[in-house]
This record gives C-alpha cells, structure tokens and sequence, in this order.
C-alpha cells in the first residue's frame, strides 16, 4: 500500500536537465536554403553621442544688468492690499424691491 507519509516521499533532483540546443527546429522536417537574419549580418545603428555638459566655470553666463537684494540689506515690508481691477459680476437692479428677503444684502430694517 502506497502510504503519503512525508518520510516515504522520494525527493526529486531539483537540478533540470539542460536542453541541447539544436540548430534547425525539430518540426522541421525539410532544409532550410534561404537567408535569415543573422545577428552579426544586422547593421546597428550608431547610437547618438551625448553631448557633455559644461561646468560651472566653463558656462558662458549672460550679462547681469539689473541689482540684487542680499538677505542683509532686504527690509520687509507688510504688503498693502490693492484695489481689485476686476468688476463685480452682479449688477445693482434699478427695479425697486416691495418685498421680503431673507438676504442680509436686501435687508432693510424696520422703522
């Protein structure tokens, strides 16, 4: 009787037989006469070269014609707010209202 006990287990080899490489497929049963396409018949193409960067003291700079703020001298300032360029989107109606609102805007108190 078989048993699936872990002790009667025959452990495989765990190394694969290695293929032997063929040169011609083994469903083909008649020879090959034509051209195949050959890695040392490939033209590679030319990779193109990186240009080199140049280095810092190499760099041609543009010219600098204007003033810098160094840290020492910058004052801060508190920045003012401007008046807004853009118009307001809503538009005052000349109709007078004779109703009631619950808009804070449209609210007139009672006298």
């Amino acid at each position: 009787a078989e048993t699936t006990s872990r002790a009667h287990y025959t452990w495989k080899d765990p190394q694969r037989p290695q293929k032997a490489r063929s040169s011609t497929p083994s469903d083909q049963t008649v020879p090959f006469y034509a051209e195949t396409t050959n890695r040392d018949t490939f033209t590679w193409k030319d990779p193109e070269k990186r240009t080199k960067r140049a280095s810092p003291s190499e760099r041609e700079l543009p010219p600098f014609y204007d003033e810098t703020t160094h840290k020492s001298e910058f004052i801060k300032k508190i920045p003012t707010k401007e008046q807004s360029i853009k118009q307001p989107t809503h538009r005052s109606n000349d109709v007078p209202f004779y109703s009631e609102t619950s808009n804070r805007a449209h609210f007139t108190p009672k006298q």
